[in-house]
């Protein structure tokens, strides 16, 4: 029998020897010119591709010159409006870097956008500079909001912190948060005394001036910037967060301006609120604080956390050379190993151990910070906090 061209056709229809759950898997991890081409070439590809091309947006708002890309961004917000299955597609959004002027985005259209994303489950929002942006922000309610980043560099309206504390609180399905922003940030806005309970917060990363104003009870890993001046009421907020019986992440970004014993100053309040902190990270922003006065000093300290499992001495910028010798590596490791009988694994700058049996043979640094759970964390916050 001779088919006709149309008869040809549907009888090669692709879904009558392929299911669509191999079809979706084949665009999953095809390239992204792969994907736009089995847009094109048939409708059944075109429904869909696009929930997975929608699945996970990443808006750069300026090209490499600063100049906005307002057209690319309305054109895309216009297109989920004109069809909200497409924003229910939408688990991840990611803002990565707006204009210097703010009135080249249309934060209207935007904001109305995002109400539309019922299903989002990850929102992250880079150096936005607009003061309406907290209030805006404390408008939206995403109920499988699991994953949360807000970064606030150019804001100085008093409301803000109440506008970030209410969007919080009306997402308590949070699970891991960043949150920053710069020291100015708490001059120009009331902190006002207050919780916002998230009580599925299982990671922390970001300043350490919110800590304050959380409210759990199960957190499992933290990151946060601090220095001489708060780290002691940093670390006090940080202890009603835990819960001892529990294993705890810690690490420290921290940078000492009036002390002659920066990691001393560090050590101190940690002993007393953490005795029982399992892996402890610190990272120095200054070239000048870790050298050998540092590890004198954690050796006298290290022993007073009862359970300590690994343990890392660093520079933010890993990029920093530690100012200690090899030797002095080993009779570090060393002294640690046998004054701490739980200790794993330690660091000093680049330079890891870890225990096999009864020695201590070398490590790589990746490995260790993936087996300490310091991976977790993202790159350098700043240096301004």
């Amino acid at each position: 029998m001779v088919l006709t061209r149309r008869a040809h056709r549907a009888r090669m229809l692709i879904t009558l020897w392929l299911p669509n759950e191999v079809l979706t898997e084949i665009i999953r991890h095809a390239t992204t010119p792969d994907q736009a081409t089995f847009c094109r070439v048939s409708k059944l590809f075109h429904g869909l591709v696009l929930p997975i091309v929608n699945r996970a947006i990443f808006l750069d708002l300026v090209d490499k010159q600063g100049r906005p890309y307002d057209r690319i961004l309305k054109n895309l917000m216009q297109s989920f409006i004109r069809n909200p299955g497409r924003a229910d597609a939408v688990r991840s959004l990611t803002f990565l870097r707006t204009p210097d002027h703010v009135a080249q985005v249309n934060y209207d259209l935007l904001f109305e956008t995002m109400k539309l994303m019922k299903n989002l489950e990850c929102l992250s929002l880079n150096d936005f500079r607009d003061n309406t942006i907290p209030t805006r922000l404390a408008g939206l309610t995403f109920p499988n909001l699991s994953w949360c980043r807000i970064m606030v560099t150019n804001i100085r309206v008093p409301s803000a912190a109440t506008d970030f504390a209410k969007f919080l609180g009306q997402h308590p399905s949070i699970v891991r948060l960043f949150l920053w922003a710069p020291p100015l940030f708490s001059a120009t806005n009331s902190l006002e005394p207050g919780l916002t309970f998230l009580p599925n917060l299982r990671h922390y990363q970001g300043s350490g001036m919110f800590l304050d104003r959380l409210s759990t009870r199960c957190l499992q890993a933290a990151r946060f910037a601090t220095h001489d001046l708060r780290i002691e009421s940093d670390v006090q907020a940080l202890r009603p967060l835990t819960n001892p019986d529990l294993p705890f992440v810690l690490s420290l970004e921290f940078l000492i301006w009036g002390s002659d014993n920066p990691i001393q100053t560090i050590l101190l309040p940690l002993t007393v609120q953490f005795p029982h902190i399992w892996n402890l990270q610190l990272r120095a922003y200054d070239t000048d604080l870790l050298g050998m006065t540092a590890l004198d000093h954690v050796t006298t300290h290290l022993p007073r956390f009862t359970q300590i499992v690994y343990f890392a001495l660093t520079y933010a910028n890993r990029k920093l050379r530690f100012a200690v010798d090899a030797e002095s590596d080993d009779a570090a490791f060393e002294t640690w190993a046998a004054t701490c009988p739980t200790l794993k694994g330690c660091c000093i700058g680049e330079v890891a151990r870890r225990k096999v049996g009864e020695e201590w043979e070398r490590w790589s640094v990746e490995d260790f910070d993936q087996q300490a759970g310091f991976s977790v964390f993202d790159p350098i916050l700043s240096a301004d906090e």
